[in-house]
């Protein structure tokens, strides 16, 4: 029996990647803040991290949607995660970059295994 894997199928997408790392910088935040009793100043930039590295790929494809009058649901989290920036509400942005992200990489898997 021969093994079905396809390189494409075993190399991460960016968005993949993108959704992985903001994971991993929700938990080194949870980690800093409560277990390692960190200042919120220096528990904060693994968010502000994965919000500026995360995000701006993410916002550059909302605002060429935008530009093509494609609306969708993706605008609207591309708008809470400039405005969760300007606020200082780091934890809720990179949630937002997790979601977004996240539900482009299965969107991404779905299509590969179809």
């Amino acid at each position: 029996m021969g093994n079905n894997l396809r390189r494409s199928d075993i190399i991460p997408t960016g968005v993949t990647v993108i959704a992985v790392a903001c994971a991993v910088a929700i938990a080194a935040h949870l980690l800093l803040r409560f277990a390692a009793d960190a200042r919120p100043a220096i528990a904060n930039l693994p968010l502000l991290g994965a919000m500026l590295l995360g995000g701006a790929p993410l916002i550059y494809d909302l605002i060429r949607k935008f530009i093509r009058r494609e609306f969708g649901s993706d605008l609207l989290g591309g708008i809470s995660i400039l405005t969760s920036l300007w606020l200082g509400e780091y934890l809720a942005g990179a949630i937002i970059v997790l979601m977004l992200a996240g539900g482009a990489a299965l969107e991404s898997y779905a299509l590969r295994s179809a």
